[in-house]
């Protein structure tokens, strides 16, 4: 049954997915551009996608009886491809360095602006990557290899997640000398290492879980591990 609720969510999202194809195009025009208009084409698409993921994974939790997988695939793409956008913007600031003064605190607003979007776009992969294990567990699809797997991809991002938080903590303190707009990027630093935290905290718990699956499984063929730790290492080896 299609809510009132659920029907004004599916027409924000098709007037999102509208603007990202509109910003896509943009892009695509100023591919070989370096001014603003192709900086803020890009932006505009960046926080699109972000929104657009978003989207996805509100409607999916509207659906109570019956939710989507596809909707969880949905959202983790926009957040994949915001990622991308991230890096080519930080790409083309790689290119302005050249002619900006290293105490420009213009510049220095921006980088630590970045590093927030690219920690966020990060902690949305992992939390995506986390519901699409916890989708496909729920519905029995999901042998205890391929669960171990997902669960990685979403420590590994929101492993990364975390460390861009402290660096932009850093960033923004070791700025505060010479830039007044630093207080307000302490504070989202902070909040993004909680966010990123109680996801990472769901993930490695489910995490070991799994390994205890595969441990029982190998005890109960009469197979011993050889190295205890040996989980540990392969989720550190991602």
């Amino acid at each position: 049954q299609v809510t009132n609720e659920t029907a004004a969510l599916k027409d924000v999202i098709y007037d999102e997915e509208e603007n990202s194809h509109m910003l896509r195009s943009i892009c695509k025009r100023t591919k070989n551009q370096n001014d603003d208009e192709a900086w803020d084409a890009r932006e505009s698409l960046r926080s699109s996608l972000m929104s657009l993921g978003s989207y996805y994974l509100e409607l999916n939790g509207l659906l109570h009886a019956n939710p989507k997988y596809s909707l969880i695939k949905k959202a983790n793409s926009c957040f994949k491809e915001s990622l991308e956008v991230v890096k080519n913007l930080e790409s083309r600031m790689e290119h302005e360095r050249e002619n900006i003064s290293s105490s420009d605190s213009d510049f220095k607003f921006r980088q630590r602006a970045l590093l927030l979007v690219k920690g966020r776009a990060n902690t949305n992969i992992g939390k995506a990557s986390f519901e699409e294990y916890e989708f496909l567990t729920r519905n029995g699809k999901l042998c205890t290899a391929e669960g171990i797997s997902k669960l990685k991809t979403a420590v590994k991002y929101l492993d990364n997640a975390e460390i861009i938080a402290r660096i932009l903590r850093a960033r923004a303190v070791s700025d505060s000398s010479s830039d007044q707009d630093t207080d307000l990027h302490k504070v989202n630093a902070s909040d993004l290492e909680c966010l990123t935290c109680r996801f990472q905290g769901y993930a490695l718990l489910r995490l070991a879980k799994e390994g205890d699956c595969i441990k029982s499984a190998k005890k109960s063929c009469g197979i011993e591990d050889d190295d205890g730790d040996s989980d540990d290492e392969s989720l550190t080896d991602n």
